[in-house]
């Protein structure tokens, strides 16, 4: 909502600004010459490729179709040179075994260890100890309140453990180590 009209705009000249000598620069100079004089011509470049032809939708289709027919045969190629016996139909046996039944023969019995007393050694020392008596399932607790999580054992120290020092266990047995990283 300007009550003025716009000022008319004269078309733009190259004229210099006021105190501005008009001519060249620097007299005396020939003219600035065009880049390439000085670097030479552009980098070649070589023509724009024409565009490839696509393959239609039901050509690429019966590639992977076909490329998935060659893999199932050559498995079943592979196979049968391997010697893999092929399943009888349920239909076609004629008798079936009895289930084996286990007996305490069959059946090994778990193997023993001895919890030592681990309270008070750093926490990686104690999981190794534990390792090397055959014990396979051991896990580090915290028992801080702020540090919730044993990430590297070797900064922990064992404060207490799941199983009573001396205690004859199977070594699947679940070993809970508390450690704290109070000093």
């Amino acid at each position: 909502m300007n009550p003025y009209p716009p000022p008319p705009q004269e078309p733009y000249k190259e004229t210099p600004y006021p105190g501005q000598p008009s001519g060249p620069p620097y007299p005396g100079l020939p003219p600035a010459q065009p880049v390439a004089q000085f670097y030479g011509p552009p980098p070649y470049m070589p023509p724009p490729q024409p565009p490839r032809p696509t393959m239609s939708t039901a050509a690429i289709l019966a590639i992977v179709f076909g490329a998935l027919a060659v893999l199932c045969v050559g498995g079943g190629i592979v196979s049968a040179l391997a010697g893999d016996p092929t399943p009888e139909p349920a239909a076609t046996a004629t008798a079936t075994r009895p289930a084996a039944v286990p007996t305490a023969a069959t059946s090994a019995a778990p193997t023993m260890a001895t919890m030592p007393n681990l309270v008070g050694k750093n926490a990686a020392v104690a999981s190794d100890e534990l390792e090397r008596l055959g014990f396979t399932n051991i896990k580090l607790g915290s028992v801080d309140k702020n540090d919730t999580i044993v990430i590297l054992p070797e900064n922990w120290k064992v404060a207490e453990q799941s199983h009573a020092a001396g205690q004859t266990l199977p070594t699947d047995t679940l070993l809970v180590l508390g450690c704290t990283k109070q000093r």
